[in-house]
């Protein structure tokens, strides 16, 4: 069974907030995985209901996982999600997901998400290598 993990606090550079998703998120989050490139590219299933999302927002935190959302830090604006999964602490890597909604693409929000959850996980979780793993024609990722 994997561990459970301690869930980070609110991460923030100024403009990105890093935190754990909330039932009042459920219907921006709905919406944003409407897209099909999330669809296509993310274990997101499709079509996206709004039951998915309430079951995703409930079920977390998840053991052996860190889930977050990625907001504007002024606008409170949802801009994406960023976690790991398949942490295996003892030796020392976990497996990188995430997504940008449409309205935020090209703006830097999953680099900005990336980095601040990578410098949380080599310090909180003594983690050594994140891994992501993108198909070559997913040219956004």
């Amino acid at each position: 069974m994997p561990e459970a993990l301690p869930h980070p606090p609110h991460l923030t550079d100024g403009r990105l907030v890093l935190r754990p998703p909330e039932a009042g998120d459920v219907p921006d989050i709905t919406a944003a995985c409407q897209d099909l490139e999330i669809a296509r590219w993310t274990r997101v299933p499709s079509p996206y209901t709004e039951a998915h999302a309430e079951a995703w927002v409930g079920a977390q935190p998840e053991a052996g996982a860190v889930a977050l959302l990625a907001v504007d830090a002024e606008a409170g604006q949802l801009l994406g999600a960023v976690g790991l999964i398949a942490v295996d602490r003892p030796q020392g890597r976990a497996e990188l997901g995430f997504w940008t909604a449409p309205w935020a693409r090209r703006r830097g929000v999953a680099v900005g998400a990336i980095r601040l959850l990578a410098s949380w996980s080599f310090e909180a979780l003594a983690l050594a290598r994140l891994q992501a793993f993108a198909r070559e024609e997913n040219r956004l990722s």
